[in-house]
C-alpha cells in the first residue's frame, strides 16, 4: 500500500454516511421540504414515544432503487440501508398514500399517474401579496423507513374493526390478532387493560419506522458519535482517524494524512462525496484508515460502529411554539454488541419495498374521493419511491 500502513485498519465508511450524504445531497436538489401531521395508518409502525424512553436496535437493510440524475436519466441506486419513498397527505380527510409517480415525477409528460400528484399540484394557490404559490389541502414530502427491534413489552391484542366496534375474524370465526406495546411504562409504571387481562405477552418486537428528513438527519448527525466506538473490542470512543486513502485498493495514495491542516468540517465536505485521485485517476468514495486504541496495539483489525451495531434510547420531543413537528432524541446508545440470541430472529429487515410500495390508483381515489383512471404502465416499489417529493406540507406526525 502506498500509504504504508497497516491494510487491517482500513475501514468503509460508504455502507452508511457517505451513501446517504450523497443520497441525500441528490434529493436536497429536487425538492423543498414537507411538514406535517396526521395519525399513523400502517400495522407494525414504530413512533418513539413523547413521554417515555425505549430501547430499539436500527437493523441494516440492503434496497435497490431507481432515480434519475441531474439529466434526467434513469440510474439504479443500489446497497441502501433504508427505503425511501414520497407520501401524500390529504389534510381534509387525514388519510395517506405512498406517491405512485415513479422516478420521472417531477416531469408532468413523463410521470407515471398518481392522484396525490394530480391534487398537490391542483390545489396549489398562487398568494396575491407575494405572487408566489402556495401549498393547498394535498401535501407531498419525503420520507425514509428503517427496521427496528423494539425491545418494549408487547401484547397479543384481538383486532377491532372500527365501523362496527367488534373482534376482526376471519371465515373460520377465529380472531386476528396484532401485537400492541404495553401501555405502561419501561419502568413499570401506569396502568395497562392487556396487562390486567392477562393477554399473551412477550419483549421485543420488529416494527417498520418511517419518519420525515428532520427524524433522519437526526439519526444521521448521531451516526458519527457512535462511529467512535469499535464493533471489534466493544469500547466507546476508541477510534481514530489515521488516513483517507484512493478509492482504488490497487493505488491506495493518502488523500488526506495525519499531517493534515483541514479542519473536520473541511475534511467531512470531502470524504461525505466522491473523490478523485490525482495519482491514477479513480473516483469515488475515500477509503478510511483507522486505528483503535484497544486493537491496533494487539494486531486487531479495528471497525468502526454504526447505528447498526449498538442500541440506541430515543423518543420525541413536543415543540415548544405548539406545532406537530416533534424533535428526534437520542439520549444515549450502549456499547457496540451483536443483538442477543433471543432478539436474533427479530433482527432481520422488513420487506420495506412491499411495506411502502406506491398506493393503487383505484385506492388512492377511494382516500381522495377522487375518480380512478387506469395507469399507463405498471408501477413497481423500485421505480416509484423516487424522486423525493417536491412538497411543502402535510405529512403525519412522526417526525421531519
Amino acid at each position: 500500500m502506498a500509504f504504508g500502513k497497516n491494510p487491517a485498519g482500513l475501514n468503509n465508511v460508504g455502507s452508511f454516511r457517505q451513501t446517504s450524504h450523497t443520497f441525500n445531497q441528490n434529493r436536497s436538489e429536487k425538492k423543498f421540504r414537507g411538514g406535517g401531521g396526521g395519525p399513523p395508518s400502517w400495522v407494525n409502525e414504530y413512533r418513539p414515544p413523547k413521554d417515555d424512553v425505549d430501547l430499539i436496535r436500527v437493523i441494516q437493510g440492503v434496497y435497490t432503487i431507481n432515480d434519475v440524475d441531474a439529466q434526467g436519466a434513469l440510474v439504479k441506486v443500489e446497497n441502501l440501508t433504508f427505503w425511501p419513498f414520497v407520501e401524500h397527505f390529504d389534510a381534509r380527510s387525514k388519510r395517506r398514500c405512498v406517491c405512485s409517480a415513479g422516478p420521472n415525477a417531477n416531469d408532468r409528460n413523463k410521470r407515471q399517474p398518481c392522484h396525490g400528484c394530480d391534487l398537490f399540484w391542483g390545489s396549489m394557490k398562487v398568494n396575491p401579496v407575494t405572487n408566489k404559490k402556495e401549498k393547498g389541502f394535498m401535501g407531498k414530502r419525503d420520507m425514509v423507513a428503517f427496521t427496528v427491534v423494539d425491545y418494549s413489552k408487547y401484547h397479543k391484542i384481538e383486532q377491532i374493526d372500527q365501523q362496527t366496534g367488534r373482534v376482526k375474524t376471519n371465515d373460520q370465526g377465529q380472531p386476528y390478532y396484532n401485537w400492541v406495546k404495553c401501555s405502561k411504562s419501561s419502568e413499570g409504571r401506569g396502568a395497562c387493560d392487556a396487562c390486567d387481562a392477562n393477554k399473551e405477552s412477550k419483549f421485543g418486537h420488529r416494527l417498520h419506522w418511517p419518519m420525515g428528513s428532520d427524524h433522519y438527519q437526526t439519526l444521521l448527525a448521531y451516526d458519527e458519535t457512535v462511529g467512535k466506538a469499535c464493533v471489534v473490542c466493544g469500547q466507546k470512543d476508541v477510534i481514530r482517524n489515521d488516513a483517507w486513502l484512493c478509492s482504488n485498493p490497487d493505488c491506495g495514495d493518502a488523500i488526506i494524512d495525519d499531517k493534515t491542516r483541514l479542519s473536520s468540517k473541511e475534511i467531512n465536505e470531502i470524504v461525505l462525496k466522491h473523490c478523485k485521485c490525482n495519482t491514477c485517476g479513480a473516483d469515488g468514495f475515500l477509503t478510511e484508515l483507522i486505528s483503535c486504541v484497544n486493537c491496533t496495539p494487539a494486531g486487531k483489525a479495528p471497525k468502526r460502529a454504526t447505528i447498526f451495531d449498538v442500541d440506541l434510547r430515543l423518543c420525541r420531543v413536543e415543540p415548544a411554539d405548539g406545532s406537530n413537528r416533534t424533535t428526534l432524541s437520542i439520549v444515549g446508545f450502549t456499547d457496540p454488541h451483536p443483538v442477543a440470541k433471543q432478539f436474533a430472529e427479530l433482527a432481520k429487515p422488513e420487506d420495506l419495498s412491499r411495506i411502502y410500495a406506491p398506493t393503487p390508483l383505484e385506492k388512492q381515489a377511494v382516500l381522495f374521493q377522487v375518480p380512478s383512471t387506469p395507469p399507463r404502465e405498471p408501477v413497481t416499489a423500485a421505480n416509484a419511491s423516487r424522486p423525493y417529493g417536491q412538497g411543502q406540507g402535510g405529512g403525519p406526525n412522526y417526525g421531519g
